[in-house]
């Protein structure tokens, strides 16, 4: 009798870990195979590049390597739609790795005050000024976008490029007051 019990222990406790592994495994699959590659795909073919997704912690990393894009804020609108259609409302973060240059990095680092002053005080047109008196001269084309949640530049240089999403976190607090 005890061992006909000790049977049924072992079975039950057997049952349960292969259990726990199906779900588990299943659980990868799902994830896999029903959200993350199908995401990938979709972007990669979005910004004709590479894109990466991961989940760090609670949220999703987006990685994009995007080639050179003709509307950073087109670009990256199609991105969101595209992730919040796919992740069905999971947090998530895209960051773009772009192609910078020596030349690109430094001039986006002495616009930047002028970019935050510009974010602060919603002075765009200022702000379109200071860009061209800055890259005046040089060989670097850009592009300026700005909608109600972010201020997207993009700088090109021959086969460089660099392109920031800024949120416009300071207008979105005036549009709820």
């Amino acid at each position: 009798m005890m061992k006909s019990n000790d049977f049924r222990l072992k079975t039950f406790i057997l049952a349960l870990i292969v259990s726990f592994i199906v779900f588990l495994g299943g659980y990868y699959l799902y994830k896999q195979i029903g959200v993350e590659q199908p995401a990938v795909a979709k972007l990669s073919s979005l910004i004709k590049g590479q894109a990466n997704i991961e989940k760090n912690g609670g949220i999703y990393e987006v990685m994009v390597e995007p080639r050179k894009l003709e509307n950073l804020q087109q670009s990256w609108t199609e991105m969101n739609t595209l992730l919040e259609k796919q992740l069905k409302g999971k947090n998530y973060r895209i960051v773009i790795k772009d192609q910078p240059n020596r030349v690109l990095q430094l001039r986006y680092e002495t616009l930047q005050p002028a970019i935050y002053e510009a974010l602060a005080q919603d002075h765009y047109v200022w702000l379109k000024e200071e860009i061209d008196k800055a890259l005046e001269g040089t060989n670097i084309n850009y592009r300026l976008y700005i909608d109600d949640q972010n201020l997207y530049l993009q700088m090109e240089q021959g086969n460089y490029y660099l392109y920031q999403v800024i949120k416009r976190e300071n207008h979105a607090k005036t549009q709820e007051a």
